[in-house]
């Protein structure tokens, strides 16, 4: 009778056991069910939006390096596209990268001989189109850029003239005027008796800035940061 009993205890508590057993079991399988659903929805929800993302990237990406302001001295840059509500990490980026018609800023008025020190002449293509005449002087306080080539040797001013004069080879000054800006060369610089050369930073740095562009750097589009 003893030993029955004893039996039915054991029985009883190995019962009790595997019910706790069991129900620990349920709790911690309906965590791992709601956790796995919550990753899920999170995955669902990132997708989703990663493609929306690229869509934007990939519409504005043709543009995006055109619209990064010229006022600065970075020759490269990352631009990064986003939508608002979503967290900071979920980006996309591609790289600009400056091209220049100068190779560095004058830092004087006369820069005789220093054409090919001074000027890109791989970028000259893309901003001949910008180029003042040297026909046509502007008679106001604006900055330009003229440029003459290797045959036009002699220049005739009447009057001040605000910018950088960039000729590429020798070049007589003729008229009566001053220069406020730079004068680059890639021969000699002579000029008439009431003409003169004066320096000025803001003029300069105003057309430095003005002959350059931001363009997308090739194969540079990511979705993550480095």
């Amino acid at each position: 009778m003893i030993v029955y009993r004893y039996r039915g205890i054991m029985t009883l508590t190995l019962l009790m056991l595997l019910s706790v057993m069991l129900l620990i079991f349920m709790l911690f399988d309906d965590d791992a069910i709601r956790l796995h659903s919550s990753l899920a929805s999170l995955r669902q929800i990132y997708v989703s939006h990663n493609i929306e993302l690229q869509q934007i990237s990939q519409q504005q990406k043709r543009t995006a390096c055109s619209e990064v302001p010229l006022n600065s001295t970075a020759t490269v840059t990352r631009v990064a596209f986003e939508q608002a509500g979503f967290s900071d990490s979920n980006r996309h980026y591609i790289w600009c990268r400056r091209s220049a018609l100068f190779k560095q800023s004058p830092k004087k008025g006369i820069n005789e001989g220093r054409f090919s020190e001074m000027i890109n002449e791989e970028s000259v293509s893309l901003f001949q189109g910008k180029f003042g005449l040297p026909n046509d002087l502007v008679q106001e306080q604006s900055d330009y850029l003229y440029w003459l080539d290797k045959n036009q040797t002699e220049w005739t001013i009447a009057g001040d003239i605000y910018g950088i004069i960039v000729a590429e080879g020798n070049l007589h000054i003729a008229g009566k005027g001053r220069i406020r800006g730079a004068v680059i060369s890639g021969g000699a610089i002579s000029t008439d008796e009431k003409v003169s050369i004066a320096y000025r930073k803001a003029t300069v740095t105003n057309l430095v800035q003005l002959y350059s562009q931001w363009q997308r750097a090739e194969k540079t589009w990511h979705d993550f940061t480095p």
